[in-house]
């Protein structure tokens, strides 16, 4: 566990194997996100330090609905029921295609369902204590994430749907060519707003924005171009939690169960690589292999760092 100060009234906990989650203090306490259920406690004891407990902070706000970013949202409300949960207005409809299509059980996070106190939508606003915040509508990386920004401080809490120097995954649960247009005008939505400072859901905060997403704007312009990179770039997030929760796979295990999933899925981009589908996840591994994620013992496959290791 790491904690940083970023401003007076801001902080953020990193947890291993969990997304970012966000401190804001002043007159009222809220949380943005609120990382990997197996964090709980981990988060009480950074709370300890600033002399908080869950029962005084009043809002827990939302960026997107993934296992790793609301994993503690259920629990957090049954320790204090006052806790405001704030998030989008699609998250409902995202969860429902989610537990109708169940796609990738067993390589994304799973969490216990929470029901949000307030929706909120592209442009609304948010008072929390003397923090002015406005929501910003950011799909691509799911259809519910959305963006606080603080127009006054000039900072974008981004959740997942900016990294530093790579293209974030995106939605599998619609067309995916569709989530990576979506993706693309996120990023020049992101750049229209003044901003100098970008706190993401994974990973150090982001500075000289402009720079930075000129470049992943060229990087995922060009994966839109390549549908088999595409498919590779959204599939190692999956793959890397598949294999962090069955170390010992072999090869043929884990690409097995990427096939049968990815044929549920009935996304035309994967029709466009069906005739090498099986090549391109064994060019997949490849390229954990070579970006030292994944390491082999004989036939079997084991995750080489901590998960969410490379976007920390």
């Amino acid at each position: 566990m790491e904690i940083r100060h970023i401003t007076d009234n801001i902080s953020v906990f990193h947890f291993t194997g969990s997304s970012n989650i966000y401190l804001l203090h002043s007159e009222e306490n809220a949380l943005i996100d609120s990382g990997h259920e197996l964090t709980f406690d981990n988060l009480q004891k950074a709370l300890d330090s600033f002399s908080l407990s869950l029962s005084q902070i009043q809002y827990l706000l939302t960026t997107h609905s993934h296992g790793d970013h609301v994993g503690n949202h259920s629990r957090i409300k049954k320790t204090n029921p006052q806790i405001k949960i704030i998030g989008s207005i699609k998250y409902k409809e995202y969860q429902q295609k989610r537990k109708i299509k169940k796609l990738l059980v067993g390589a994304e996070d799973q969490f216990s369902p929470y029901l949000l106190d307030e929706e909120v939508k592209d442009q609304d606003e948010i008072k929390i204590g003397n923090l002015e915040f406005r929501i910003i509508d950011l799909p691509g990386h799911t259809p519910d994430s959305i963006g606080f920004f603080l127009p006054g401080e000039k900072i974008l809490f981004s959740g997942d749907c900016l990294y530093e120097g790579f293209v974030s995954q995106v939605d599998y649960y619609q067309d995916m060519e569709y989530s990576a247009q979506q993706l693309l005008r996120t990023y020049q939505k992101i750049l229209d707003l003044e901003i100098i400072k970008v706190l993401p859901g994974h990973g150090p905060e982001i500075n000289d924005i402009h720079k930075k997403i000129q470049k992943l704007i060229k990087k995922l312009n060009k994966l839109t171009r390549m549908p088999e990179f595409l498919v590779i770039n959204n599939l190692i997030p999956s793959f890397e939690y598949y294999i962090h929760k069955n170390p010992g796979y072999t090869k043929d295990q884990v690409i097995e169960f990427f096939v049968k999933n990815i044929k549920m899925m009935n996304d035309p981009i994967f029709k466009k690589i069906d005739n090498h589908l099986n090549e391109t996840l064994e060019k997949l591994l490849s390229l954990m292999s070579i970006n030292d994620m994944i390491y082999l013992e004989g036939e079997k496959i084991f995750l080489k760092n901590k998960l969410n290791y490379l976007i920390s």
